[in-house]
């Protein structure tokens, strides 16, 4: 015996089972760890895409602008879809109601169903009409 080197297929064939043992276990780790990530990475995309549906596709939202500046910002061309929105009660402490259950109100323009792609209608309400969340339309009956 020369070196240390040597000793290698000395033990490769004295513990042979030891060593598929051990490759079968590093195997079946790397399998695992691809089948854990795989699943995690479904995950993240399946939120990401029901929150896209859910909440719109909001890349930027602007507060307290003036009428020249949205105009402006609507023109650029980088821009897909331009809404004005307004709210009242989101925080549902004032006296705002649906039926007898507490609402809030929420304003846009035509141009909200492009940024929120989970709306049930294609066409914006006309002249005394008003959108309502599925959850209201079935309380309501309407």
């Amino acid at each position: 015996m020369k070196s240390y080197l040597s000793l290698i297929p000395l033990s490769a064939k004295v513990r042979r089972r030891q060593n598929r043992m051990t490759i079968l276990c590093i195997v079946l780790a790397v399998f695992l760890v691809t089948a854990v990530f795989s699943m995690a990475d479904m995950a993240i995309r399946m939120e990401t895409s029901n929150q896209l549906n859910k909440n719109g596709n909001w890349h930027i939202m602007v507060k307290d602008i003036s009428p020249e500046t949205a105009a402006e910002l609507a023109t650029q061309e980088d821009v897909a879809a331009f809404s004005a929105y307004s709210d009242i009660n989101a925080s549902l402490t004032e006296n705002y109601f649906a039926g007898d259950k507490r609402a809030a109100l929420v304003g846009a323009d035509d141009a909200i169903l492009q940024i929120f792609p989970g709306m049930q209608c294609s066409t914006a309400p006309a002249d005394g009409e008003v959108l309502v969340t599925a959850n209201i339309r079935d309380w309501l009956d309407v």
